[in-house]
């Protein structure tokens, strides 16, 4: 059983999420890496609607580059939006530098997601991320498709032991300079 407040195990009520892929700065440390995210987090984990966030980092195996993002659960598809518009446009952790081009960052991609269905298989102090991937889907009604599919999804995953479970689709980029 969970021992954080306010998780449990089971369906999530969450409609939406917000990824991001950074490419970082040349090669920092992951423990700079983490102090950097643990200082940002004060602030960037008190956004409306945010019910979870994972902050996966990995070295690249060929050139050894470190890439780091996060996904992050949502109420709403506003809410995760309203995300998405505050750190490109509003939050400043440097005086006039906004979030995403503050020095660490060489590269990034941000989507906002709608979610399908969200659940906890597991209780969350055991959760880490394993696995985050995106695909491409040229087929008509996405959505439609997708939630046809969800229940055999779900099971197929908890069947592989996952520990969460929150597929999504974009249909539209929020912004296609900065969102392909």
């Amino acid at each position: 059983m969970s021992h954080i407040k306010g998780y449990s195990v089971g369906d999530i009520e969450a409609k939406a999420a917000f990824t991001s892929e950074i490419e970082v700065e040349g090669l920092p440390s992951l423990q700079d890496v983490v102090n950097f995210q643990e200082i940002h987090r004060q602030t960037m984990d008190t956004r409306p609607g945010m019910y979870l966030k994972y902050l996966p980092h990995r070295y690249e195996p060929v050139n050894g580059e470190l890439r780091s993002g996060g996904a992050y659960l949502f109420d709403t598809h506003e809410n995760a939006s309203d995300y998405w518009d505050w750190t490109a446009n509003v939050f400043e952790p440097e005086a006039g530098v906004k979030f995403w081009n503050l020095p660490l960052f060489k590269a990034s991609k941000r989507f906002v997601w709608d979610v399908i269905g969200a659940t906890n298989f597991a209780p969350v102090d055991t959760h880490a991320v394993g696995r985050f991937q995106r695909w491409s889907y040229d087929g008509a009604n996405i959505e439609e498709q997708l939630r046809r599919v969800f229940p055999d999804l779900k099971k197929w995953a908890k069947n592989q032991g996952a520990a969460a479970f929150w597929p999504g689709f974009k249909s539209i980029p929020r912004n296609p300079h900065m969102d392909p």
